[in-house]
């Protein structure tokens, strides 16, 4: 006789045993704890700190403590110590607090459907709420069909008023909303930040009917990106019939037309145009009146076949009935209503006569405009210091005219337009240097349009300090001066030979104006900036990606020098943010090499930085770096950074944002091989590296002479 059952492992009492009570009680324990399993947990690894006796427990993957190697066992705490009990296959337990059924497949627990309804359900780790008492958290989720091929998902509500609908959101906020809201109409409703909703799209529940914030509102609505809609719109029922017009707008058919019955016609359009036609005749007319050598008769008048709002354009042309071709008509009268044509013969006679007739011109209430033209009572007037850098500002001139006027600047230099110009503001740039600028202020409505030109500045003088870059490199500096303003230093060609003469010519070739040779060139022969004019400013404009760069090391035009063994160095730069990183890098491996790298980062999202890589990246200090910035694309900056011996500064638009100490000694390594300038869709006004730091006199100066090139007061 065996000591156990062979499925829950039951002790059994033995022939003559004694104390059968104890083998007894033993089988019921087990039997308590197994039968009608309802489990604590059934994921946890670690025991609990306080559990209740009977309280049974799944024990869950890598198990700890107390539990340690019984994954997958049943636990239970018989009130001073833990049981376990090996599941076989078919064991099922319900999680108590979730109403989870689990099944034993052998191998491990699997969780089951349940056979009647629950308060709440989680799928795929989403945690359900009082509210939300279903929750899937998965990239998909398929609902199809069974056996008879159909689907339909409902979603139902209580009452009229209440709302059924699908709820789109990002970030748990509300973006688009579609279904039943508060009424039988379908609508789609749409917010951009979750709270203010917008109804763009309804349907009557009644008529079926569409309305809302994308449909055409009437006639007169012209919004653009509306949908247009039978009652706002021309279709077969409105192309032909009454012309008419409705606070300024088409608000009719597109053309009308007809008769008088009497040989006129009229077409008419809807902006107003109307052209009238016919014929006019008489029978036996006396044409022989003496008049200049030839003879008239009297007169005949017509009335056109519908009125105009002013006297239109006319032609006449004769229909000879009979008799001679020595005859023709002339127009003595035309009015809004009609006309007076006069015969006119070289011989008297007395004929039947017929002309035929166009009348052109603008329909009565319909396209015309009331108003008076735009008139300038003077001449606007510029404030502000014609010098580099300085903002130049206009004052318009009074003016009259309605509807209101439209207001328009352009900013001339020496009377020509400057490129981009178009504001009531204006950055004076090295370009306008020695020039004289003035304003243009225009004035237009319908009925017209007007200018007037300020007086003129004086001639345009540099920056008020006097500053000029190249001054800071005249005690025998090295390094790198680029004005990409300067035109006489900017070439389309390789060698350097053929200027850049307009924009968006390419800038295949820079000229360093430090002295120091590094003049720079295109890394790629069919890619390259540009030469960009916009709003008086002028830079080298870099398109997407990398690959329009300029650069120069061993392989391109040169091995630059000067910038090797440093432990000063000033590097300044004025630029448009973009999202590339970086945007100036010198390093001695040759372009886009990791090894010995000094880059200076400026970019959306990154701050501005220079670092040092050492071999390979394997080590890299940050010699000056903040990237506490989240710079707007397009947004022109003037970055300065400076290392002097172990400290390190930086500066943004001339304000201090960063002060290192204890930096490194002098870096050892060649910093010759390459330099490297980019800035994937964005703009470079101005470039300035050189060996040493800078007074507190050029520091400002150098600054102000950047903001100037980047156009920022």
């Amino acid at each position: 006789m065996t000591d156990q059952s062979p499925v829950h492992a039951l002790p059994l009492i033995q022939p003559a045993q004694a104390q059968k009570h104890i083998t007894h009680n033993e089988a019921l324990l087990v039997l308590d704890a197994l039968v009608q399993l309802g489990v604590e947990s059934f994921e946890e690894a670690a025991p609990p700190a306080d559990p209740a006796p009977g309280a049974r427990y799944i024990v869950g993957p890598g198990a700890t403590g107390a539990w340690a190697g019984q994954e997958g066992a049943v636990a239970l705490w018989s009130g001073d110590l833990w049981r376990f009990f090996v599941p076989k296959a078919g064991w099922r337990a319900d999680h108590i607090a979730s109403g989870t059924t689990l099944r034993h497949d052998g191998t491990g627990w699997q969780a089951t459907g349940n056979s009647g309804p629950v308060d709440q359900l989680g799928i795929g780790g989403a945690t359900p709420d009082a509210v939300n008492r279903l929750a899937v958290q998965s990239e998909a989720v398929l609902l199809t069909h069974d056996t008879n091929g159909d689907h339909r998902l409902k979603i139902n509500r209580a009452d009229a008023t209440d709302t059924a609908s699908l709820l789109f959101q990002t970030g748990f906020s509300g973006g688009a909303e579609m279904g039943l809201a508060g009424s039988g109409d379908w609508s789609v409703k749409v917010s951009a930040d979750g709270a203010a909703w917008t109804e763009a799209l309804a349907f009557d529940a009644a008529s079926g009917r569409a309305r809302g914030a994308a449909v055409q509102d009437g006639p007169q609505d012209t919004t653009p990106e509306r949908l247009a809609t039978v009652g706002g719109s021309y279709g077969p029922a409105t192309l032909i019939g009454t012309v008419s017009e409705a606070d300024g707008l088409p608000s009719g058919a597109v053309i009308e037309r007809g008769s008088d019955g009497a040989g006129g016609h009229y077409l008419r359009l809807a902006d107003g145009s109307q052209v009238c036609w016919g014929t006019l005749s008489a029978a036996a007319q006396d044409i022989s009146t003496a008049s200049g050598g030839a003879f008239t008769g009297a007169a005949l008048s017509g009335s056109f076949a519908a009125p105009f709002a002013l006297a239109p354009t006319l032609t006449v042309s004769d229909r000879l009935v009979e008799g001679a071709a020595d005859i023709w008509t002339v127009v003595s009268e035309v009015t809004a209503s009609g006309f007076a044509a006069l015969p006119v013969a070289l011989t008297a006679r007395v004929q039947d006569r017929m002309i035929a007739y166009v009348a052109r011109g603008q329909a009565p209430g319909i396209g015309g405009i009331s108003g008076t033209a735009p008139v300038i009572d003077g001449v606007p007037v510029i404030s502000g210091a014609p010098e580099e850098g300085s903002v130049l500002t206009a004052s318009a001139a009074p003016v009259t005219g309605s509807p209101a006027p439209l207001r328009g600047w352009e900013w001339l230099r020496d009377g020509g337009a400057i490129a981009g110009a178009d504001g009531a503001s204006y950055t004076v740039t090295a370009a306008d240097s020695g020039t004289m600028l003035s304003v243009r202020q225009s004035e237009t409505n319908a009925l017209g349009s007007a200018s007037a030109t300020s007086a003129a500045t004086g001639p345009v003088t540099g920056a008020a300090s006097g500053f000029d870059p190249v001054t800071l490199f005249a005690g025998g500096e090295t390094g790198l001066l680029l004005d990409f303003s300067d035109t006489s230093t900017l070439f389309t060609d390789l060698s350097g030979t053929t200027g850049v003469t307009a924009a968006a010519d390419p800038i295949r070739f820079v000229a360093d104006l430090s002295g120091s040779g590094n003049n720079l060139n295109s890394q790629f022969t069919t890619t390259s900036p540009t030469y960009t004019e916009a709003g008086g400013l002028a830079g080298a404009f870099f398109g997407a990606g990398s690959s329009e760069r300029l650069v120069r090391n061993a392989g391109v035009i040169g091995v630059p020098s000067g910038l090797s063994g440093v432990n000063t160095l000033t590097v300044a730069i004025a630029f448009t943010s973009t999202p590339q990183s970086n945007v100036l890098s010198i390093n001695s491996g040759g372009v886009g090499s990791s090894d010995d790298y000094l880059n200076v980062v400026g970019s959306v999202g990154q701050g501005n930085s220079i670092r040092n890589y050492s071999a390979g990246q394997s080590a890299q200090t940050a010699m000056v770096d903040n990237s506490g910035f989240s710079d707007t694309t397009g947004a022109p900056f003037v970055v300065l950074m400076e290392k002097d011996g172990a400290e390190g500064r930086h500066w943004r638009n001339g304000a201090l944002v960063e002060t290192d100490s204890g930096l490194s000694d002098p870096w050892t390594a060649n910093f010759d091989a390459a330099i490297d300038l980019r800035n994937a869709g964005g703009t470079v006004y101005a470039v300035v590296v050189i060996n040493r730091a800078l007074t507190a006199t050029e520091h400002s100066a150098l600054t102000d002479w950047l903001k100037a090139k980047a156009g920022i007061a």
